[in-house]
């Protein structure tokens, strides 16, 4: 009987337009929208949105919404992928659902994914937006849905828009196209360009397919003349509209400037000239080379859209040579003739020099060649170069100390020389850089030592000049401090410090203004360690066995940082043949030792790795199955009464 009720309730469902799935059968509904929607579940049916639970369906708890989901839109298809929900209900997942329509909050279509993440709508209507959403089902029904999410399908297929921004750059021989791409392609990708030329507006035909470059370069043209240009896109299926029109005129260089003409001045010629044909292409500018020699017009200028220009710094009474040709866009066109003219003016420009000092700057030039006396002489200054402003002026001195200064800033100074003819030319820029004593070193520390003490320290501001040496002082106290050393390094070991004293450093950086201010710190010679006492050597086999002991060093003695082991043999010096950096150690083996009469001492590596004057004075050789004869020697050393004991043993057979 409950199955029954369940059918008709299935087909007034389906009457009314839902859809209805029974058992695990599929029903279809046609979408609007030209797509087939296909609802799958397993004892379940949809209407409208809503989702029931058959009757045998369990009704545990439900799954979650899913997460994440995205749409990638396809021309008229949407894929539609999501996560899992955090919460599958009571059971596992056995189905999800997308659901879609084309009004926000309604759900008329759907189908089923199955267990799959992700769905393929397909069929839907072009250029429509369309809300989407996914819910999950366990045995229980159907969870909450996801959040919904919205797409766009493409439209449909047509033409592509016109291309933008159409310009053209025109030159020698040639017309340079460019635009920019279409904002519409048709709904397809555009397959490229079309350029059409023509020699009147209206009447453009094809030119070149410029695949998707946004420019072309159209050489097949004819200087002088203007061609009118169109650009179009194409799909492949369709050809989109024409761009705005635009021409362009390809030119040639100027023709020679004509009615040229000179006139002398102070150190000076003036030209002018009438403007030639600009081929085409607006004149931006002449080029003017000059020279002492028709053969020989080394110097140019180039100077703006003028047809007046006066060439400066020309010597007095020469002639000069010179031709002119103009420039536009092209390049230059055919220089004009050699015309010649002769100089006359001022004094020449002076030879300049500028020395630098402690606040100061003295500028000394020399006298320039005048073709009248030289009244006075006038200086510019200027902290940048080529902005140079008068400064000072001087009658017929040769000099000029400039005490207006600041000490490490850069000066560039200038001198023009005056006659009854004129101000001559400036001299060539001099430049100074004022200075001043450096300042004062910084972080300077006092490193005792065994019988030493080590400072170092960090460069103080140089002045503006460099620093050439720190100068090094030391004494009881800053009242009697005298010069110690001068070095170049930023560190120095005094190694004639009386080991328990304390003294007073002072170091100072030197440039070439002189001493800059002292920097002081206090610090006391250490004593050495406690000398190695009690040393042995035991020979084993091939080995020999060379053992010691450390008597107990004071509060001025250096640390001990570990041990160095000598050894001599009978004619040679000593070598060392043991580091160590245990200052725990007290013995060391001699994996070599030689089978002749040899001798060991042990001396004291300090905490900074030098070796220490601290060496025993213990020689010893013994341990032979054979017998030895042995000779001791106990000489003084001179270090608080200590006394070198030496062991010299000789076998009377073979070494074992």
């Amino acid at each position: 009987m409950k199955k029954v009720a369940a059918m008709l309730l299935a087909a007034a469902l389906l009457i009314s337009g839902a859809v209805f799935v029974f058992g695990s059968s599929h029903v279809a509904q046609d979408d609007p929208s030209g797509a087939s929607t296909v609802v799958g579940t397993d004892s379940s049916f949809r209407a409208g949105s809503r989702i029931l639970a058959s009757e045998g369906a369990d009704n545990g708890d439900l799954p979650s919404e899913p997460k994440n989901v995205i749409l990638s839109p396809s021309g008229n298809t949407f894929q539609v992928t999501w996560n899992a929900p955090d919460y599958t209900g009571t059971s596992s997942i056995i189905e999800y659902r997308v659901f879609w329509d084309m009004v926000p909050g309604t759900r008329t279509y759907s189908a089923s994914a199955g267990t799959s993440l992700t769905y393929t709508i397909s069929g839907l209507a072009e250029s429509t937006t369309y809300y989407i959403s996914v819910a999950a089902f366990n045995s229980g029904g159907q969870g909450p849905f996801s959040s919904e999410v919205s797409g766009l399908t493409a439209a449909r297929l047509g033409e592509p828009s016109a291309p933008m921004v159409v310009s053209v750059v025109s030159g020698p021989s040639y017309n340079q196209i460019s635009w920019s791409a279409a904002t519409d392609t048709g709904g397809i990708p555009l397959t490229g360009y079309l350029v059409y030329r023509s020699d009147s507006p209206g009447s453009e035909v094809l030119l070149a397919d410029t695949g998707l470059n946004l420019s072309y370069n159209d050489t097949s043209v004819v200087n002088g003349q203007t061609y009118y240009y169109v650009v179009k896109a194409s799909n492949g299926i369709y050809e989109g509209e024409s761009s705005d029109v635009v021409q362009g005129t390809p030119h040639t260089v100027p023709s020679v400037p004509e009615q040229v003409q000179a006139a002398p001045g102070l150190k000076s010629i003036t030209i002018n000239w009438t403007a030639p044909y600009d081929g085409g292409s607006a004149i931006d500018g002449y080029l003017l080379e000059y020279g002492t020699s028709v053969n020989d017009l080394s110097h140019s200028a180039l100077t703006g859209n003028v047809t007046e220009y006066t060439l400066l710094g020309l010597f007095d009474g020469t002639f000069y040579s010179f031709r002119i040709s103009a420039h536009n866009s092209a390049g230059f066109g055919q220089a004009s003739t050699i015309f010649q003219q002769t100089t006359f003016g001022p004094p020449a420009a002076p030879m300049a020099a500028a020395t630098s000092g402690l606040s100061f700057v003295n500028i000394t030039w020399s006298v320039p060649p005048s073709d009248a006396p030289i009244t006075e002489y006038k200086i510019f200054r200027g902290t940048v170069s080529g902005e140079l402003a008068a400064y000072a002026t001087v009658n017929e001195t040769l000099f000029f100390n400039d005490t207006m200064v600041t000490n490490g800033l850069e000066y560039f100074y200038a001198v023009a020389a005056v006659s009854d003819a004129g101000e001559g030319a400036m001299s060539d820029v001099a430049v100074a850089h004022p200075t001043a004593l450096p300042g004062e070193i910084t972080d300077l520390q006092g490193q005792a030592g065994p019988m030493t003490v080590t400072l170092s320290w960090s460069p103080p501001a140089d002045g503006g000049a460099s620093i050439i040496a720190y100068n090094v002082y030391r004494g009881a106290d800053e009242g009697s401090l005298a010069k110690l050393a001068a070095v170049t390094d930023m560190t120095i070991k005094d190694t004639s410090a009386v080991p328990g004293t304390a003294y007073v450093y002072a170091v100072a950086a030197v440039n070439a203004n002189g001493e800059g201010q002292r920097s002081m710190v206090t610090a006391t010679s250490l004593y050495p360690p406690p000398t190695p006492t009690d040393v042995k050597v035991v020979r084993s086999g091939d080995s020999a066995v060379i053992t010691w002991s450390m008597p107990e060093g004071n509060s001025s003695s250096g640390e001990v940082g570990g041990f160095v082991v000598y050894r001599a043999v009978a004619g040679s010096n000593d070598d060392v043949i043991g580091l160590i950096t245990d200052s725990g150690a007290r013995s060391f083996t001699d994996i070599n030792a030689p089978t002749g009469s040899s001798s060991y001492r042990v001396g004291v590596l300090n905490m900074d790795s030098s070796i220490s004057p601290s060496v025993s004075s213990l020689v010893v050789l013994e341990g032979t199955e054979s017998g030895l004869n042995v000779l001791l020697i106990l000489l003084p050393l001179g270090l608080g009464g200590a006394f070198l004991l030496i062991f010299l043993l000789r076998r009377k057979h073979n070494m074992v």
